[in-house]
């Protein structure tokens, strides 16, 4: 609905209470704005690296969604331009700012990962 829209949108903005890492703050402020604006899917946002988002010559900015970086619906590669409010909100500085996965660290395991024996892996 548009109250929880304006809720979840509202929430992003606000600083993160407790303990949290740079990733998961940075999930929280800018996955809810990139979902609204793209229509892309968390797990597909939440996958994307500093090399997936990028300006075109033109000007635009934009990002990729790749199998590279994780699983996508269909298994296809697409480019989606990002909108102008997420340009002006500083997304493209975040970014510039970090190398490799903008949303997770790569080196945090989980326990279940870590188990061989646990059937959730």
């Amino acid at each position: 609905t548009e109250g929880e829209w304006k809720t979840i949108l509202s929430a992003s903005l606000q600083t993160p209470q407790g303990r949290l890492s740079t990733h998961h703050a940075s999930a929280r402020r800018w996955v809810p704005w990139i979902c609204a604006y793209t229509g892309s899917r968390p797990g597909e946002v939440t996958q994307l690296r500093s090399e997936d988002v990028y300006q075109r010559s033109d000007g635009v900015w934009m990002m990729r969604i790749t199998p590279d970086a994780g699983t996508v619906k269909g298994f296809v590669a697409r480019e989606v331009p990002l909108h102008e409010h997420l340009v002006e909100q500083g997304f493209p500085a975040f970014v510039a700012d970090r190398t490799g996965p903008l949303f997770y660290d790569p080196t945090q395991k989980r326990k279940a990962d870590e188990d061989p024996t646990n059937p959730a892996r």
